[in-house]
């Protein structure tokens, strides 16, 4: 075991100086935070978007990144979307594709922010505001990286697509549009950059910063269930009532998770890394033929570990009951499954309705949010990858690169018909705080990150576009 793990070399590239960028970082660090003061907030029905500030952002791209205005073909798309393309010279190559989104999710409690969520506001070398990493910063960095590579005479050699959503946090109504509009072009494209996972400290803090590159996410479903029984008056209760028997469903479904278990994205992550861990972990890591069972029972015990090791089941919204002197005669739940590759929609409900048992209990599928199947795992052996990998190496020596999964639901999947491989990744560095503010309270990146960021995206572009 000990020589198997000692014998097992590093699988990160060695680094190579990039090639110099001409970036003028406070511009790009004030366009970040311009971009965060436009109230870009997602609406579940299209009918309810404020348009405005969708417009207000359309124009500060335009003002921003004149380069590429000039060089690109720009459409508007569903009304808010955008779709940029950069004709590349060589038609013989795939094309490739990038996604983003100038949507927000909502603040709750702006009282509670340091900094007021949507004042832009850049302080202690920190760029503060919803949006600032999802996922304005994101679409700051690519769009950045592209304008500096654009004005600096870099015309790339297969076309590029840049596909900006709308409305990523709801329906998706943009990315289901643009794709649309692809597929009616017939674009096959080789590779999609996305939204994903990050680089950061905070999942192994005995590793130097780790670049968690998404070759697959977990599929998506919620569905309903609905005990119906007869109503009356709560002085003459029956044994039985419809939330005791829904919640009862509950209590099972919550007592019966699905098994954990190492899946090929998770298994590749940890394999990645094992040579770079300290002797003791190094060893378990190195030889999951002997200790596969002590590993997933580690990472059981973590929240965040434990969701890649199986289809979560999250028990997110219960409603029953009018009036607190009647009995409730129907009592319903929402129940969001986030589905492990390996496992589909099928299997999850099937298994919903085997762990139930009770008929009593309907269970239908929500299409509110549409259902969606666990992504295909992209190649780690691409060309994409290889040069992904290269260019967070070129810029952050220090980042130790390895595939993983993601967990959430990207815009991706509206496009996976179109594109050999997809990386769901923002190479943006974030500490625990940081990730904690995604959605949460207290939004912010580094400004080092963000332009660390768009070096790797230049070098990305550089790398997979210049010539052939």
């Amino acid at each position: 075991l000990v020589i198997g793990a000692l014998s097992q070399p590093s699988a990160q590239v060695e680094p190579e100086a990039p090639t110099p960028l001409e970036l003028d970082e406070e511009a790009a660090i004030e366009h970040l935070a311009a971009a965060i003061r436009l109230q870009t907030v997602a609406a579940e029905n299209q009918a309810d978007l404020r348009g405005e500030p969708f417009r207000a952002a359309h124009d500060l791209l335009l003002r921003a990144y004149p380069c590429l205005h000039r060089a690109m073909k720009r459409e508007v798309v569903a009304d808010y979307s955008l779709l940029y393309t950069w004709e590349g010279s060589d038609p013989a190559r795939a094309p490739g594709l990038f996604i983003a989104h100038l949507d927000v999710v909502p603040v709750e409690n702006p009282e509670a922010w340091a900094h007021p969520p949507w004042a832009g506001e850049v302080a202690d070398g920190q760029i503060w505001g919803r949006g600032a990493h999802d996922d304005k910063g994101g679409a700051v960095a690519i769009l950045e990286a592209a304008e500096a590579l654009c004005a600096g005479g870099f015309a790339p050699s297969r076309t590029l697509y840049f596909a900006v959503g709308h409305d990523e946090e709801v329906a998706s109504v943009g990315a289901k549009a643009i794709a649309a509009l692809l597929r009616e072009r017939g674009v096959r494209a080789e590779f999609a950059v996305d939204e994903g996972m990050i680089i950061t400290r905070a999942i192994f803090p005995e590793l130097d910063p780790v670049a968690l590159i998404g070759v697959a996410e977990k599929g998506f479903v919620s569905v309903e269930l609905r005990v119906t029984v007869a109503d009356g008056h709560s002085s003459m209760p029956p044994l039985e009532s419809a939330p005791g028997i829904l919640a009862a469903g509950l209590a099972r479904l919550e007592a019966d998770p699905f098994p954990f278990e190492l899946r090929p994205p998770v298994r590749a992550l940890l394999t990645t890394l094992a040579p770079e861990f300290p002797f003791g972990k190094r060893v378990l890591l190195s030889n999951l033929w002997l200790t596969e069972r002590l590993v997933v029972g580690t990472l059981a015990k973590a929240d965040r570990s434990r969701a890649l090791l199986h289809t979560t089941t999250a028990i997110t919204q219960v409603r029953a009951g009018i009036k607190e002197n009647s009995l409730a005669r129907e009592a319903t739940a929402t129940v969001n499954f986030r589905i492990l590759p390996g496992d589909s929609v099928d299997a999850v409900v099937a298994r919903t309705r085997e762990v139930l048992d009770d008929p009593r209990i309907e269970v239908t599928i929500r299409e509110v949010a549409t259902p969606s199947e666990p992504s295909a795992i992209s190649a780690t052996d691409s060309p994409a990858y290889e040069a992904l990998a290269s260019a967070v190496r070129g810029v952050r020596p220090d980042a130790l690169v390895t595939p993983a999964l993601m967990i959430a639901r990207t815009d991706s999947i509206h496009y996976s018909d179109l594109v050999e491989d997809i990386y769901r990744f923002r190479p943006i560095l974030l500490d625990a705080a940081e990730i904690a503010g995604i959605h949460g309270t207290d939004e912010h990146i580094h400004a080092a990150a963000l332009v660390d960021a768009i070096r790797i995206y230049a070098e990305f572009l550089r790398r997979i576009a210049g010539p052939a």
